[in-house]
């Protein structure tokens, strides 16, 4: 079996050596995309490639290129047409010529600016509670009337909820008197009027545990709405509408409150290693991952991780300046990151095994069923138009729960380390791969593929192999400043 192994991964070796390695030799534009480009922006970068052993002229001015042909080369624009003549010359001062236009538009004039402006959206309060039900998985319950207001939960299929006002697309969900949320319509169905909120009553608490999670189960007339917050000791947990604390609840929980029918109580825990809540039937489920015990001579053996290579298909992901794609770069990493941890004894799983695209939500469908303990996103970065590829360059990890940041430092610093690129942070961010509670998520952007110098290193071969090691060994590392002191 492990010698079929080693073929597969040969065989895979061998046809991302062909999708990763692209003769160039004509003067060629990657980005912009197309000729006659329309760009608001007071810079952009034009990239592409010339071939070997050639120099670069743009508008006259010598420009850097690398040593696989690669140009990065930052422009000012102005309102208007900008013409840009890109010429190359061979050591045999054989000539090349590309002529490029961008477009910046104008800006709108104030007047029409005042009369196009937007009026607020006024907050229109029913003269009813509005009984409704939540009527699709993972709908965000947010803290303000808009898309990039916070997520304070996500709530599940048939949670019931109280509206009691609207603004413009988002209903407000009442919890009590102080204590108000938002939902966006289309998340939720009406199901009756009333002129009093309903609770539900938890009738029975039951405590359960197995090799790998601690159950907190309670049985309650309907699903209603719940909210988790990681701690320095654990995790709280708040369900809204409920009337009763169930018996032995205080056994094995702490700081158990109930006013204004919330219910709130503290799980303690040294160390939380993932946690979750979800209804299974009749019952709310809060699950706890019981403290992990770390074989200290194979700190990874047994140790299911997901690995998720970014993009796939027809979404290419970000292009290089000698039009490599992201979403080939990143499957050969993580193609090598699932070797490595096999050696490791580890139970590696792939969201993509080839050329793919796998819609995000899909990705999480994958990443849950295999019940791993980690899960890794690999991107390699892209920078918008108006920003500086030669200021911003390097190695990101973003987070989004307290508990996933930890190993996204530590898997931050030593890609670094065998990049040697800039430290672009550890950085705090609402992506779909990164808001699984369980199992600890995190993304990781090796470098960016708009940079000459880190999109060289993305480029070779022993330098991918370099990156898949260095995840493997923040894994390891974080595993061995896990155990118990």
């Amino acid at each position: 079996m492990k010698k079929l192994i080693n073929i597969v991964f040969f065989l895979f070796v061998i046809v991302a050596f062909f999708a990763l390695t692209k003769k160039v030799d004509a003067l060629e534009v990657v980005y912009p995309r197309r000729d006659n480009s329309t760009i608001k922006a007071k810079s952009t970068f034009l990239v592409g490639n010339i071939g070997k052993d050639k120099t670069l002229l743009i508008n006259g001015q010598p420009v850097k290129t690398y040593k696989d042909g690669a140009f990065v080369h930052v422009v000012p624009l102005e309102y208007g047409d900008n013409n840009f003549e890109l010429k190359s010359v061979s050591r045999d001062n054989k000539v090349s010529v590309l002529n490029y236009k961008i477009i910046r538009p104008k800006p709108v004039p104030p007047t029409e600016v005042c009369t196009n402006k937007k009026t607020p959206i006024p907050i229109e309060e029913f003269s009813d509670y509005v009984i409704a039900e939540v009527v699709k998985n993972n709908s965000p319950l947010r803290d303000g009337a808009s898309d990039n207001a916070n997520r304070v939960s996500h709530l599940d299929k048939q949670t019931m909820l109280v509206l009691d006002a609207k603004k413009g697309e988002y209903y407000r969900v009442y919890a009590d008197k102080n204590t108000k949320y938002w939902i966006k319509n289309g998340y939720f169905t009406e199901i009756s009027r009333a002129s009093e909120p309903f609770s539900a009553c938890l009738r029975k608490f039951k405590y359960t545990y197995d090799k790998k999670y601690e159950y907190f189960k309670f049985k309650t007339d309907m699903a209603v709405p719940y909210k988790m917050k990681e701690t320095d000791c654990g995790v709280d947990v708040t369900f809204y509408y409920v009337s009763s604390v169930p018996e032995n609840l205080e056994k094995y929980v702490q700081n158990i409150k109930i006013e204004n029918n919330i219910l709130s109580f503290s799980i303690p825990h040294e160390k939380l290693w993932g946690y979750d809540c979800y209804y299974d039937g009749s019952y709310m489920v809060f699950r706890l991952t019981r403290a992990v015990k770390i074989d200290t001579h194979h700190p990874l053996k047994n140790i299911v991780i997901a690995i998720d290579p970014g993009h796939g298909g027809y979404d290419s992901g970000a292009i290089g300046p000698t039009k490599l794609r992201e979403a080939d770069i990143v499957l050969d990493i993580a193609k090598r990151l699932e070797k490595i941890l096999e050696n490791e004894e580890a139970k590696p799983i792939l969201t993509r095994n080839g050329d793919d695209y796998v819609d995000l939500y899909k990705r999480v469908e994958i990443i849950k069923a295999a019940d791993p303990l980690f899960s890794i996103s690999i991107h390699a970065n892209a920078l918008p138009d108006g920003a500086n590829p030669y200021v911003k360059h390097g190695t990101s990890v973003y987070y989004y729960y307290p508990q996933a940041k930890e190993l996204a430092q530590v898997i931050k610093d030593r890609m670094i380390f065998a990049l040697d690129t800039r430290d672009d942070g550890t950085l705090y961010s609402s992506f779909v791969l990164t808001r699984m509670t369980s199992p600890i998520s995190i993304l990781a952007e090796v470098a960016y593929m708009i940079n000459p110098m880190d999109y060289e290193k993305l480029s070779e071969e022993q330098k991918r192999q370099a990156i898949a090691q260095s995840i493997a060994d923040g894994l390891k590392a974080y595993m061995h400043a896990s155990v118990p002191k």
